[in-house]
């Protein structure tokens, strides 16, 4: 019959004019069929604020300990990126992995059994360095 029948989202004769359905009316407009958001917003539907100001797309100037191009990404340079032994889950806030702890995720814990027994320094997770004289996985040995 000549007419077209669109997919979801969009519509016109050619099937060539999105709908926006989603776009926040409040922080976004729709153009030529992509919802385009104000600074500040961010997201397919403009419902996503980043920690930041955005004054165009992908150009944002973020607050202090946010990166990235809409400024979503911690930052964690005063805790030294969690000294790679944790993940950046907030500005200069990690989640250390296992093993690990402190604020920079640089300290190593060793288990009870392998305390060093005082006469050694826990160098990685139940990983001792012995003092001069001292031996042994826990330096327990003289």
């Amino acid at each position: 019959n000549g007419t077209c029948d669109c997919i979801t989202g969009w519509s016109g004769e050619d099937c060539n004019l999105g709908n926006c359905t989603d776009c926040s009316e409040d922080h976004g407009r729709c153009e030529l069929g992509f919802c385009r958001c104000e600074p500040g917003w961010e997201g397919a539907a403009c419902d996503q604020q980043g920690h930041g100001r955005c004054v165009d797309i992908d150009v944002c100037y973020c607050e202090q300990g946010w990166t990235g191009s809409s400024c979503v990404t911690p930052d964690c340079p005063a805790v030294n990126q969690c000294s790679r032994q944790g993940d950046c889950i907030g500005p200069n806030v990690c989640h250390c992995d296992p093993g690990w702890s402190g604020g920079s995720c640089s300290i190593a814990n060793c288990s009870s059994k392998s305390d060093c027994s005082s006469q050694g320094t826990c160098v990685a997770p139940n990983t001792c360095e012995c003092f001069p004289g001292f031996q042994g996985e826990d330096c327990s040995e003289e």
